[in-house]
């Protein structure tokens, strides 16, 4: 997805710079140039700093819009059959690990693949919650994978995984005390 992006916003600057030379107003571009690039790369920039970018936000309200840190391995590469898997929304808001044991056995091909639920952290509103307590997960796999649904379950929420794409993606929703409706999650690239 974010190759996705940075193509886009390559795409968009160069016909920005291709139009604005066109119009030969100087001033039109250096205005337009501020407005495109400026607010994009300072988004994207932040993404690292999830905690240090919220340390002095003291209002509540805003809690909506802080950038989490889910503690991404950058040397996990996706895979949607992966033990572990990471993943967050396109404005990096929302960010999922988790992982997961493979229970196919040696030697066989398993058209649904058996995982054992062993851990995930969860980014959403500036908060992240870290699960790994057995009796509060739950992992029910699909024909190949490709819906699976997995539960986290804390003492007031409930968080539901569900794959989508061919488990390529997932959309992660909450109910209870912490309450949101689905947000798309994708592969973590760095």
């Amino acid at each position: 997805m974010r190759c996705h992006e940075l193509r886009s916003a390559w795409l968009v600057f160069i016909l920005f710079i291709v139009a604005a030379g066109c119009s030969g107003n100087g001033n039109d571009s250096d205005d337009g140039g501020s407005d495109d690039g400026g607010s994009d790369d300072g988004d994207s920039g932040d993404r690292g700093d999830g905690d240090e970018c919220c340390a002095d936000d003291s209002s509540g309200a805003e809690d909506d819009d802080r950038v989490v840190d889910c503690g991404f391995v950058p040397e996990v590469k996706w895979h949607s059959l992966g033990e572990i898997l990471q993943m967050e929304s396109a404005d990096g808001k929302t960010c999922v690990w988790l992982q997961r044991e493979d229970q196919c056995p040696a030697g066989m091909i398993c058209k649904a693949h058996p995982f054992e639920f062993q851990a995930i952290r969860i980014g959403y509103g500036g908060e992240v919650v870290s699960i790994n307590e057995p009796a509060m997960l739950s992992w029910e796999s699909t024909h190949h994978n490709w819906s699976d649904v997995g539960e986290a379950t804390t003492a007031t929420t409930v968080y539901r995984l569900e794959g989508l794409s061919m488990g390529h993606a997932y959309e992660l929703s909450a109910s209870g005390e912490a309450s949101f409706g689905a947000i798309l999650l994708e592969p973590f690239e760095p």
